[in-house]
Order: structure tokens, then sequence, then C-alpha cells
């Protein structure tokens, strides 16, 4: 709503026509259309290209720690391979409960 000045009325507007909202609204619908459909995208290849560095994570620490526990296992010193394979089994539960979370948030 305008307010009046000089020479004006409560009643007019900056547009004629009436409403001074509705002469910008015909293009707005449609460029806030094209806009959520770019952002939807965006949203969907970004989940995407997150999921797949989770994958990408999960396989490099779960190469990780086998070469971890094969190398302790060569030592043939039991403490040092008890205490490889403990860390590789701690590893890999906190990590599948991060990537899990990490996953919920993508969804």
């Amino acid at each position: 709503m305008t307010t009046p000045t000089s020479g004006t009325k409560a009643t007019d507007t900056k547009v004629s026509g009436g409403n001074p909202s509705r002469a910008t609204d015909s293009g707005k619908g449609k460029d806030q259309n094209a806009f959520a459909s770019i952002g939807s995208k965006v949203v969907d290849t970004t989940k995407k290209a997150g999921n797949r560095s989770l994958d990408v994570y999960e396989k490099a620490l779960d190469s990780s720690l086998e070469y971890h526990s094969a190398i302790a296992a060569v030592t043939n010193v039991e403490w040092v391979s008890t205490i490889a394979d403990a860390h590789a089994k701690l590893a890999r539960e906190i990590s599948a409960a991060t990537t899990a979370a990490a996953r919920e948030l993508l969804k």
C-alpha cells in the first residue's frame, strides 16, 4: 500500500491499473519455477555425489584396515595382532555409525 503524498490520493498507485505487485507477478512465477527446478537438480546431484563419496570412503577405509590386520598377522606376535584386530574392529564400527548418519542426512 502506498502512502499519499501531495497531489495523490490514498487509492492511487504508481502502476496504472490497480495493484502494483501484479505488474511484476507475471514474470515471477516462471522465474521462481525455473529457480526451484534448478535448485532441486543441484540438491539431487549433490546428494548423489555425497553418497558416492561415502562409498569410496568406506571402501578405502576397509582396504586400509585389512592391510593393517594382514601386516599384524604376519608379525607372528600375538599381542600385536590382537591390538591391530581390535583397532580395525573399532574403526569399522565407528565408520559404520558415522557413514550411516551421513547417509541419513543425505536422504
